[in-house]
């Protein structure tokens, strides 16, 4: 976007960009074309062993509730939130994230959303983000969350885009350098020690993150999480918003933060761009990252993040780590957020597509059913809700109409089953679809009158 920012000086401005591009290096930035972490072209990095083995549970924490209004197009109204939210624990999630303060609801708004999920689920660890002031963390304290987050940008100069009081108080003819916005690396780690002191003087757990975490660097990984570690901080939360990072460099990070904060409990927010969202979770979570947000259908701005029912599934099934997660809801989970949100995610969406367990019509797929129903398959449809499909298409040989048929309660001379095959493949050219079993029973039925 083109224009003037709104809050910053033209110095200010050429500051951040000078910053920005000290941070990159030759082939990982590419001006006017990428900026992805360093770490993906690093021998050292790449070559890195990750653990020999999954951890034996972990945690996903759903933050649909926080960033389904960040969707295109997307409004949820306070009845829709809560049935959102009660599907979501219906399905086991064990912690969730709710909307921060200033973010389209009000306090009272929150404290009701917050009473209302405790009332479901008493043991519930419940998230608020953007306590990047004493009065957001006394607000965090005040709705009721059990964990109170931070952040601080792994490019410090740019944390004036980042901090939402600026432009408020800009906006209000204020001057948001009044606020005390840190700008160096040093600032950043004596504001987070303040913020840790208050969030837990409440009570509550304490999570600072670090976001633009593709700009981060091993400095400082090892100088903020050291000081952070030391000030009694629960959490570290690693955010990729611009996805940059591959799982190589995830490895690497969690590696790196799990030395310098030992004992602290590591959670990671990834974003889609590359569709690796996934992936790289499942990288993070080897490496020894305990928390993964996630979210319903992964809905979110721009291509989405981390889907609920892809990890868990994932988790599940490939590597034997224990969510708690209902695997068998999450097909129903899907429909009622595109439901609620309008976004239908893709027929071949992992898990959750309504064309994700339909292998199609091709007859050694059909066929091999009879043998080893797990041949082609690398779980059963009914683990995660759904149902395992076959059609009838130009693919399908003899035997799977013969078998669509009897499905079907229909009887069909052998010598006509060509005739079936040639009129469904006939009408699918023509109609751009599958057909359904109704226009089936009535090509067969025209057939067999003649």
């Amino acid at each position: 976007m083109a224009g003037q920012s709104p809050h910053l000086t033209p110095d200010e401005v050429r500051h951040i960009q000078e910053a920005f591009a000290r941070r990159r290096r030759p082939g990982s930035f590419e001006p006017g074309r990428w900026a992805v972490s360093p770490y993906n072209r690093d021998a050292s990095v790449l070559g890195a062993p990750f653990p020999d083995h999954y951890p034996h549970s972990t945690t996903l924490r759903d933050i649909t509730l926080r960033v389904i209004e960040q969707a295109p197009g997307v409004t949820v109204d306070r009845a829709q939130r809560r049935r959102i939210g009660e599907a979501i624990l219906e399905a086991g999630v064990p912690e969730i994230e709710v909307s921060a303060h200033g973010w389209g609801m009000s306090p009272s708004d929150l404290r009701d959303e917050v009473a209302h999920l405790k009332s479901i689920r008493p043991d519930l660890g419940i998230k608020m983000g953007a306590t990047q002031t004493e009065a957001m963390v006394d607000i965090a304290a005040e709705v009721g969350v059990t964990l109170a987050e931070f952040w601080m940008p792994a490019l410090p100069e740019a944390t004036p885009i980042y901090w939402s009081e600026a432009y408020r108080t800009s906006w209000a003819g204020g001057d948001w350098r009044t606020l005390g916005v840190p700008t160096t690396l040093d600032q950043e780690i004596e504001r987070g020690i303040q913020l840790i002191a208050r969030i837990r003087s409440h009570g509550l757990r304490a999570s600072t993150g670090i976001n633009l975490l593709t700009l981060v660097d091993d400095n400082h990984l090892e100088r903020y999480c050291t000081a952070m570690h030391a000030a009694g901080v629960d959490e570290i939360w690693l955010s990729d918003g611009a996805a940059g990072i591959g799982p190589e460099g995830w490895n690497h990070i969690i590696s790196l933060v799990r030395r310098f904060a030992p004992g602290c409990r590591i959670g990671t927010y990834i974003r889609n761009a590359f569709g690796l969202g996934v992936a790289c979770a499942l990288a993070a979570v080897h490496a020894g990252a305990e928390v993964t947000e996630v979210s319903v259908n992964g809905i979110s701005a721009t291509a989405g993040q981390v889907d609920l029912a892809q990890m868990a599934t994932a988790l599940e099934v490939l590597y034997g780590v224990h969510t708690g997660i209902r695997l068998d809801q999450m097909n129903t989970l899907a429909r009622l957020v595109e439901d609620i949100s309008g976004v239908q995610v893709s027929a071949a969406h992992a898990v959750t597509g309504r064309g994700a367990h339909n292998w199609g019509g091709t007859e050694i797929v059909v066929q091999e059913l009879k043998v080893e129903p797990l041949l082609h398959w690398a779980y059963e449809p009914s683990l995660v809700g759904a149902e395992k499909e076959w059609i009838v298409n130009r693919t399908s040989g003899m035997w799977t109409v013969q078998d669509k048929l009897q499905q079907l309660g229909l009887h069909v001379d052998r010598e006509k089953i060509p005739l079936v095959w040639q009129a469904i493949v006939d009408d699918v050219t023509v109609r751009h679809r599958a057909l359904t079993d109704d226009e089936i029973r009535a090509i067969c039925a025209r057939i067999t009158a003649k």
